[in-house]
């Protein structure tokens, strides 16, 4: 993951179940890129493999999604109801609920340089998780694992490796050649975009009957359709 993402500038998203909660020697490695010389974890090491603890450190600038719940981008009506349900690093307080078990080992982290977070699925609360059957699963929830996602949007670095290549207001451009994909898509990617071209001045009339059409149609929230 080092190589690649140092030799191409990709960004890059690492989630899944690590199997580890908050403040354990494998989420400080990921969200800190080390681990404490003086980590209890690293006292049970009967086989000697994880000394020195400097080679337990990697230079990628990983971040937990959910803790930059604070950022201004994802504020909304559900931010209150979401900060208690994180924990005091932000992370959640559990994404596995049983009855033997309650805590947190799932976890969406990013490259800060180059992805920023639009928006975090809403966590359950554990009174709506332990109303039924008492944990997960159960008819609601079929995981014993609750669901995280993540909407990412390009980062600070990103624009500035085009503003260094001379490209000074660089911006996503998505331009339309038809609509057989349908209004679905096109939709999708007209809202991850910053502009909307089509491909003549003439050709949002001839695919939509007309400009307006054309706009009101893919992206009523967002007027950014242009003829060229």
């Amino acid at each position: 993951l080092e190589k690649i993402a140092t030799s191409a500038e990709i960004p890059m998203v690492v989630c899944g179940d690590f199997n580890s909660v908050p403040g354990s020697a494998a989420h400080s490695l990921l969200a800190s890129g080390r681990v404490p010389a003086d980590h209890p974890e690293l006292g049970i090491d009967p086989f000697g493999i994880l000394q020195p603890s400097t080679k337990l450190s990697h230079p990628l600038p990983l971040v937990s999604a959910y803790t930059n719940l604070h950022k201004p981008c994802l504020d909304s009506e559900a931010l209150e109801r979401q900060r208690n349900r994180v924990d005091v690093i932000g992370e959640p307080i559990f994404t596995n609920c049983t009855k033997d078990f309650h805590g947190a080992l799932d976890y969406v982290f990013y490259t800060e340089d180059t992805l920023a977070p639009l928006s975090l699925l809403e966590l359950p609360s554990e009174k709506e998780v332990r109303a039924k059957y008492g944990g997960l699963p159960n008819t609601q929830w079929s995981s014993d694992h609750v669901c995280l996602m993540a909407e990412f949007q390009w980062g600070r670095a990103y624009w500035e490796h085009y503003h260094h290549n001379g490209l000074s207001k660089p911006k996503v451009a998505f331009t339309i050649h038809n609509m057989n994909y349908g209004q679905a898509k096109l939709s999708e990617a007209v809202h991850h975009s910053q502009m909307t071209t089509t491909v003549s001045p003439s050709y949002a009339g001839e695919v939509s009957g007309s400009q307006a059409r054309l706009d009101q149609k893919l992206s009523p929230a967002r007027r950014r359709s242009f003829g060229s």
